[in-house]
């Protein structure tokens, strides 16, 4: 006998629906229309066709029909076909009527941009009436076939998703966030304002000049309640406690995200890389018994620490400590 549990229905993804737990069965529609190399995708104002998805390290850039070949960049591409595209066509070079581009690839997720230019245009000739989705990625993911790979894009924002590999079928970690997580950065203070606990964030004046940050774009910020740009250049954002403890988590998560990218980065023979909780301390362990060409991205952890300390209230420290370790565990003397 078989006792009956009930339905324990879990989330819908960009591919899934919603799916019973216990029995399998599925309710509603996923988040995102799944297409593959040859659907052919309708809708009012226009209708495509998947041409291709592949990966290459080939663009042309300024060079006629002369290939050139990054020694860095690494590429994913989904081409779409259009047959039709009522209103206005897509705009040379970019066009906002692509967005939503991500590739979800195990814990990580790289965002994508579009680009459609006519044939004698730089960059990729393409025909009149096709979309490149490029997404820039460490090749070494090509190479890594257990692992499952799945990309979104929209068009006029309707979703679709895409299964480029199956792998060993576990979904990547992005598939199940539905959150846009900020890659913030900035003297912190508390003060009362009426009943509300608020937290007041200075953003260094550099910092602000670095960023080319004007008044209207801080009207625009989503993460903060307020924010002013002084007249010393510098901005100061004011926050609820809620909104700075999700600042400060949004902050860690990003950065430990670019250090896991880090770890791909063609070069780099970087195995994995660990810091203390104010990003003051970095321990680098390395693939192999030499440094190579690693003492190059100390000024990623400098940055990551220079932006930290107001979050949480410190002066910015003068250095970082870094520590390089073999891989055999013995400590770099760099002295």
């Amino acid at each position: 006998t078989i006792l009956a549990t009930g339905h324990d229905f879990s989330e819908a993804t960009i591919i899934t629906p919603r799916t019973c737990k216990n029995c399998g069965e599925t309710e509603g529609e996923a988040l995102a229309t799944v297409v593959k190399i040859g659907d052919e995708c309708k809708e009012e104002g226009y209708s495509f066709i998947v041409s291709d998805i592949y990966f290459t390290t080939q663009v042309l850039e300024d060079h006629g029909d002369e290939t050139y070949r990054s020694p860095i960049d690494f590429y994913c591409v989904i081409e779409l076909s259009f047959t039709n595209l009522a209103n206005e066509i897509f705009e040379q070079g970019y066009s906002n009527r692509a967005s939503q581009m991500s590739f979800f690839f195990d814990e990580y997720t790289y965002q994508g941009e579009s680009w459609t230019l006519g044939p004698g245009d730089d960059i990729i000739a393409l025909e009149t009436q096709n979309l490149y989705i490029l997404f820039t990625i460490p090749e070494q993911i090509e190479k890594e076939e257990s692992k499952s790979i799945i990309a979104t894009f929209a068009i006029d924002d309707v979703l679709y998703a895409t299964i480029i590999r199956e792998g060993d079928g576990n979904l990547p970690k992005g598939v199940f966030e539905t959150e846009k997580v900020e890659d913030s950065e900035p003297e912190a203070t508390s003060q009362t304002d009426g009943d509300e606990d608020y937290i007041y964030i200075t953003r260094p004046a550099e910092q602000c000049a670095e960023l080319e940050l004007t008044q209207e774009d801080l009207d625009k910020g989503e993460w903060y309640t307020a924010a002013t740009l002084n007249e010393d250049g510098s901005a100061t954002y004011k926050l609820t406690a809620k909104e700075h403890e999700e600042y400060k988590r949004s902050y860690i998560e990003n950065a430990d995200q670019l250090f896991r990218k880090m770890t791909f980065w063609q070069y780099y023979p970087i195995n994995k890389i660990e810091h203390n909780d104010d990003f003051t301390e970095f321990n680098i362990y390395l693939m192999s018994d030499y440094i190579g060409w690693s003492r190059l991205l100390e000024s990623v952890y400098l940055d990551r620490a220079k932006y930290y300390a107001p979050i949480i209230q410190q002066e910015v420290p003068d250095k970082i400590v870094v520590n390089y370790y073999t891989s055999s565990g013995e400590l770099l003397d760099l002295e």
